[in-house]
């Protein structure tokens, strides 16, 4: 198993809308299947031109219907991060906007949590930051 696969391998807990626990067995593998079929469609929709891969303006779009309004500088972070440092004309493929899409979706919920009264603010310590952080940048 490559780098790339072990390290997605790594997020996929959670897929767009459910959390799964991933054990050997055909059950989960199915689960697993059905998770990134649901990414599928997502990455078919908004890969516009059938390039195999989504731009900028295609990925806010995308990340846009799955609920998260993420802004243009993050945006052009994720796609340098997700593309080998190639930034604004960059784009992922369909393996990285799984990853990417995982990060902002996990990222999210764990922001989420401290921010108790919904108001797109948190307050956090250093160590929380971190603690919330890292466990999605260090494979």
């Amino acid at each position: 198993m490559g780098k790339q696969s072990t390290r997605l391998c790594s997020y996929a807990p959670s897929n767009i809308h459910d959390k799964i626990c991933i054990t050997s067995g055909p059950t989960e593998f199915v689960t697993l299947w059905n998770c990134l079929g649901q990414w599928r469609v997502v990455f078919d929709r908004y890969d516009r031109d059938r390039s195999g891969k989504i731009d900028s303006d295609e990925l806010r779009e995308a990340l846009r219907s799955l609920g998260y309004a993420v802004p243009p500088s993050v945006i052009d972070l994720l796609i340098a991060n997700y593309n080998n440092g190639v930034s604004h004309r960059g784009a992922l493929d369909f393996d990285n906007f799984v990853e990417c899409g995982m990060v902002v979706k996990g990222l999210t919920e764990k922001f989420k949590e401290n921010d108790t009264r919904y108001t797109g603010s948190a307050a956090l310590t250093y160590d929380g930051f971190l603690s919330m952080v890292i466990p999605f940048i260090v494979p």
